[in-house]
C-alpha cells in the first residue's frame, strides 16, 4: 500500500505541473486514454480502509478537478458514483476527507451525470447526516453550474422533499437550495412555491426576505467603500 500512495502523490505532483497550462496543452495532455487509466486506481483508492490513501486520493482528484475543469467529466461519470460511496463510510475523518473533495469537484466541474446520483440518494437514504450531505452537493451545483429545464424539474422535487425534512438543518439547506432555484427558473420556483403548505411557505417567503434583507445591506455596504 505504501507504493500505492508514493504513487498517488506523484501523479499529484505530475498534474500540479499544469496548472499553468493552456487549453491546447491541457486537451493534449489529459486526453480520454489518461482518464480512462485512471477509473480502476481511483474507483480502488477511494474506497480503501487507510485514511491517508483516500485523503491521497482526494487531494489528487481536487488538483485535478481545479487544474482539468470540464476535461475531467467523462472520468466523473464513470467514478463519481464510487466517490459517493466513500463519503458515506462510518469513519468521520474519512468521509470529510471525502465530501470536502465532492464539494471541490462540484465547484470546479460540471457534469451532470452526478445530478440523479445525489437525487437518488436523497430519496433513498433514512440518514439525516446523508441527506444534508445531498443538499449541500444540490446548493454547490445551483451556485456554479449553468442548468437547463430538464435538469430543473429534477431538483425541483429534491427541494420540494428538503423544505420538509425531518432535519431542521436539512430543511434550512432545502430553503437555502430554493433561494438559489428561484434565480435560475423563476417560473418553477413559483409553481413550487404555490404547491407547498401554508406552514412550509411561510417559512420559504422569511427567507426569502431575509435573503433579500442581506443583499440589500451587502450592496449598500459595497455603494458606501465605492464613495
Amino acid at each position: 500500500w505504501e507504493d500505492r500512495n508514493k504513487a498517488m502523490v506523484e501523479l499529484t505532483r505530475l498534474v500540479c505541473k499544469f496548472e499553468d497550462a493552456s487549453p491546447a496543452t491541457l486537451h493534449e495532455v489529459f486526453n480520454i486514454n489518461v482518464y480512462r487509466a485512471l477509473i480502476e486506481p481511483v474507483k480502488q483508492m477511494i474506497l480503501d480502509l487507510r485514511s491517508q490513501q483516500v485523503r491521497d486520493t482526494c487531494i489528487f482528484l481536487t488538483h485535478l478537478s481545479k487544474i482539468t475543469g470540464g476535461l475531467m467529466r467523462f472520468f466523473l461519470r464513470d467514478t463519481f458514483e464510487s466517490i459517493f460511496i466513500a463519503a458515506k463510510v462510518p469513519n468521520k475523518v474519512m468521509s470529510g476527507y471525502v465530501d470536502d473533495c465532492i464539494i471541490s469537484i462540484l465547484n470546479y466541474t460540471t457534469f451532470k451525470s452526478a445530478i440523479p446520483v445525489i437525487i437518488g440518494e436523497y430519496r433513498e437514504s433514512k440518514s439525516k447526516a446523508a441527506r444534508e450531505k445531498c443538499l449541500v452537493y444540490l446548493n454547490t451545483i445551483l451556485s456554479c453550474w449553468d442548468l437547463v429545464d430538464k435538469e430543473g424539474d429534477q431538483i425541483d422535487d429534491i427541494i420540494r422533499l428538503g423544505l420538509e425534512d425531518a432535519s431542521m438543518k436539512g430543511r434550512e439547506l432545502a430553503r437555502e437550495a430554493f433561494i438559489s432555484f428561484r434565480h435560475i427558473f423563476p417560473e418553477k420556483a413559483e409553481r413550487l412555491k404555490a404547491s407547498l403548505s401554508s406552514s412550509v411557505l411561510s417559512r420559504v417567503v422569511k427567507a426569502e426576505v431575509k435573503y433579500e434583507n442581506k443583499k440589500r445591506i451587502q450592496q449598500a455596504t459595497q455603494l458606501q467603500k465605492e464613495e
